[in-house]
């Protein structure tokens, strides 16, 4: 048996390097259209890093850190996006969401938001442990 969580629900990933580095002119008229789509359908937006998240792997790598710190940075300047998105959509019910409260999104759905996050997915839940390895 299948079980469709949220089947009503649409994700909109907005790239960061593709549209948001590319300022308003490029970033505005996407979020009008997901205002208009919005009263026909849930949406969940996600925003991704962008050259500045490239720009911290880069200095990261260059410093030899962990995969785990890398994503966390990199993270970062997603949800730092997610949060500009969040501003230009106040007016229109855009509110930001950390991955924990995805539990929570029927009833931002319901009050009539838009929930905004970034788009790379908390490193826990993609981590891959060595074998053997305690952490």
């Amino acid at each position: 048996m299948t079980i469709r969580v949220l089947p009503d629900t649409r994700v909109v990933k907005i790239g960061g390097q593709s549209i948001i580095d590319r300022g308003g002119s490029a970033l505005v008229p996407i979020l009008d259209e997901i205002v208009e789509a919005s009263k026909y359908c849930d949406i969940l937006i996600c925003a991704g890093g962008g050259t500045r998240a490239r720009s911290v792997y880069s200095l990261a790598t260059d410093l030899r850190l962990p995969t785990g710190i890398l994503a966390a940075l990199g993270a970062r300047v997603a949800i730092q996006n997610a949060r500009i998105i969040t501003t230009l959509l106040a007016i229109d019910g855009g509110v930001f969401i950390e991955p924990d409260q995805f539990q929570d999104l029927p009833a931002f759905f319901r009050s009539g938001c838009i929930p905004v996050m970034g788009g790379m997915p908390p490193y826990g839940y993609w981590e891959m442990r060595d074998h053997g390895s305690r952490v």
